[in-house]
């Protein structure tokens, strides 16, 4: 079974100094999954309606898929192999029927955004990465908070920086 779950932001982990996509889903269990740079910067841009002069990769599959006459219907995260995650793009070509599409979590979710596809994990990759996790919501807007203040290229700077 799958469960639809939101982007709740792109966040840097401190040990590791790389990005995670934190996910969750509507019983607040909490899903992180580690990105690279790139692939962070084409989430963060399409969560914050980012427009820059040339396309990035995923503008231009978007590109490709929509001149093709497809549509994104959702993406699955499925599961986690050592320390891989594997995910579907689950498209619909004009005329045909669906098609699953083996994907990275991070571009089949980079991808979602451009399409405003939904988003959906399996049950077992919820339990298996995060037990239930409520967050309250001072906790959400404190969050936010400090997201909102801290400008894109000074969040990516200091990324940068670290490595």
């Amino acid at each position: 079974m799958v469960i639809k779950v939101k982007i709740e932001g792109v966040v840097l982990d401190l040990k590791s100094n790389l990005p995670i996509i934190v996910l969750r889903d509507d019983k607040q269990r909490v899903l992180p999954i580690s990105v690279g740079l790139f692939e962070a910067q084409a989430i963060a841009f399409a969560m914050e309606g980012i427009k820059i002069p040339r396309p990035l990769t995923h503008d231009l599959a978007k590109s490709i898929i929509e001149k093709l006459g497809a549509k994104v219907m959702r993406v699955e995260l499925t599961e986690l192999k050592g320390n891989t995650y594997f995910a579907y793009i689950i498209m619909k070509p004009k005329d045909g029927e669906e098609i699953r599409i083996d994907s990275r979590p991070s571009d089949a979710i980079a991808i979602a955004l451009r399409f405003q596809a939904q988003i959906f994990a399996s049950e077992e990759l919820l339990l298996l990465r995060e037990t239930y996790k409520p967050i309250d919501e001072s906790e959400v807007k404190s969050f936010r908070e400090i997201i909102d203040k801290l400008p894109p290229d000074e969040f990516w700077k200091k990324l940068r920086d670290k490595k």
